[in-house]
């Protein structure tokens, strides 16, 4: 193309947006409103898979949330899906601001790698042992998700699962939450007295 056709094009461009900016005002903006939204949505979309009387939690009882994701929790996928939410609760802080007496053991380093560490997971299995019933957060990290390359397997992170077995181990009911944006397999669902899939919750 020409410099010529080039100037002809980019001044549509700039009529269009100049246009734009005049005759535009913005409209006002509730994000309150907003937010209570992607609570109700996130809330009603939510899927029971499995539930053997361990949910709902009673405030009379001993709970123990583990895991990374109870306290940072994965609410968006990766790559252009990424936002910058502008009010962000975590589980963990809204049960506790809901009244509900809750204890928490991260279980593992967290973060998108997979990575295990021992005395996380002793210290989990022990509190849990300690407490009425467990809730697990676990799910897919960015690393096992994200735009701009392809899964090649179903799993979730064996850091992931191998907290689950030493929780179940543990004696007491465990149920899981799970945050993702993808399916994933269930081997470990045996282990689990209760499973609430909520995918990704943001905003």
């Amino acid at each position: 193309l020409s410099e010529e056709e080039l100037d002809t094009a980019v001044r549509r461009l700039l009529r269009f947006v100049f246009d734009c900016a005049e005759s535009c005002t913005p409209a006002p903006c509730d994000y309150e409103a907003h937010h209570a939204l992607a609570v109700r949505a996130l809330e009603e979309s939510a899927v029971l898979l499995k539930n053997n009387g361990v949910l709902p939690l009673k405030k009379e009882q001993k709970i123990l949330f583990v895991g990374d994701m109870a306290e940072h929790p994965r609410y968006q996928g990766g790559g252009s899906s990424i936002v910058n939410a502008r009010a962000l609760e975590s589980p963990l802080a809204a049960a506790r601001r809901l009244g509900y007496e809750v204890s928490f053991a991260r279980g593992w380093p967290g973060g998108d790698e997979d990575r295990q560490d021992a005395g996380l997971l002793r210290e989990a299995a022990a509190a849990a042992a300690a407490h009425d019933v467990t809730v697990l957060f676990l799910g897919l990290t960015d690393v096992y998700e994200c735009e701009g390359y392809d899964r090649t397997h179903l799993s979730i992170p064996p850091s992931h699962t191998a907290l689950l077995s030493a929780l179940h181990a543990a004696g007491k009911p465990v149920a899981v939450v799970f945050s993702g944006g993808s399916p994933v397999e269930l081997p470990w669902l045996d282990q689990a007295d209760a499973l609430l899939a909520h995918y990704l919750g943001g905003e």
